[in-house]
């Protein structure tokens, strides 16, 4: 009978525990919401009232808990910490009355005016544009060999020691385009982009700030479209290392993607409309311990681009670079004949490294010297 009274007294006893945060692992937690479990995507308030932040729901964790994620790390979200349902979609905060969308210093906000949404709308097929002229940005070797596209996805793959020479192809480009709006992310080395842009978005502070941004300025950016006429968004992504060939990307935000999938998201969210132009440049920076690979990067899955240019210590690099934007006839067949002589300069070299010089006839010299012509393009002098 002890025992029944002793299983009484617990049973009398037992509470269900209140909501609150149970582990922390930087801008990501895990919490007990109780019976009341919200659904992935709605937003979930975190610490005391006075000084409480708004999350994002990512994943049912089981068992009424939840994984949720903040914008950045905050001290309200502490083991211990109280949370509570908003009952409504956590979205991206919107730029307010600011030109400079500062996720280091914000929180999501519910679904209503000035939120930025979740995901990119996808046009209907009637709204888009196909057009993809070259832009004539007065480098004459890439001009030719491999333009960039105007109104369309253009990826630089970058194994320079910094971004100058990204910082003045983008310049060249917004010169070019002389676009209604352009939106940056802040990255190392763009500040110079930065100062001139006219809308900007700072990431975070956590891991995944980065990730955070894109989404931002994808989204920043789909509303520009619909706004302005023409707009330039320029963008640096995670570096490649060695070891992440096909990289997976914010995993705790609910952005887990590949290198690959990172850029066709972006080049769909920001795709130009016949109501709005959208010219995307995408620079990922290339990690020294992964030179040798982006030798490779041509058999590598980097995304659907309309050009994808290379740069080696600032250097044009016109074997490894292409592009299908849209050249006149001329251009077209003059950029073909001189990508022959480069084919041609390349096996006279090898000959010549294994016979000698003398065995170069003066023809063959000739395509060597418009070779190393095209090789001294140096953008980072621009």
């Amino acid at each position: 009978m002890s025992g029944e009274r002793d299983l009484d007294q617990q049973l009398a006893s037992y509470g269900v525990p209140d909501p609150k945060v149970e582990s922390v692992r930087g801008s990501a937690f895990t919490a007990f919401v109780g019976d009341d479990v919200p659904t992935i995507g709605e937003g979930l308030w975190v610490g005391a009232p006075e000084g409480r932040v708004l999350a994002r729901v990512s994943r049912l964790a089981g068992n009424r808990r939840v994984e949720a994620v903040t914008l950045s790390e905050s001290s309200a979200v502490v083991v211990g910490a109280p949370v509570a349902r908003a009952s409504a979609q956590a979205h991206l905060p919107g730029p307010g009355a600011g030109d400079t969308l500062d996720l280091s210093r914000a929180s999501f906000v519910l679904e209503g005016e000035g939120a930025l949404g979740w995901s990119p709308g996808r046009p209907g097929f009637a709204a888009l544009d196909a057009r993809r002229p070259a832009l004539t940005l007065g480098m004459d070797a890439l001009d030719l060999l491999s333009p960039l596209a105007a109104r369309g996805a253009n990826l630089v793959v970058d194994q320079s020691a910094d971004a100058s020479a990204f910082v003045a192809l983008v310049e060249a480009a917004r010169t070019a385009l002389s676009p209604d709006a352009l939106l940056c992310v802040e990255a190392p080395g763009l500040e110079s982009i930065v100062e001139s842009s006219t809308h900007t978005v700072r990431p975070g502070g956590s891991p995944e700030g980065a990730a955070w941004a894109l989404r931002a300025v994808a989204l920043w950016g789909e509303r520009s479209r619909a706004a302005v006429g023409s707009t330039l968004v320029v963008v640096s992504l995670p570096a490649w290392s060695i070891d992440e060939a096909d990289f997976r990307f914010g995993g705790e935000t609910g952005l887990e993607v590949s290198f690959s999938e990172l850029v066709d998201w972006l080049g769909e969210a920001l795709v130009s409309t016949r109501e709005g132009a959208v010219t995307l440049v995408m620079r990922v920076p290339v990690e020294e311990s992964a030179r040798g690979l982006a030798d490779l990067a041509d058999t590598l899955a980097v995304g659907d681009v309309d050009a994808q240019v290379f740069f080696e210590a600032g250097v044009y690099d016109p074997r490894r670079s292409r592009s299908r934007a849209e050249q006149p006839d001329e251009a077209r067949v003059e950029a073909l004949r001189t990508r022959g002589a480069i084919a041609r300069a390349d096996a006279s070299r090898e000959r010549a490294a294994l016979f000698g010089d003398d065995e170069i006839g003066f023809d063959e010299e000739s395509d060597m010297e418009l070779a190393a012509a095209l090789e001294d393009l140096d953008l980072g002098s621009y």
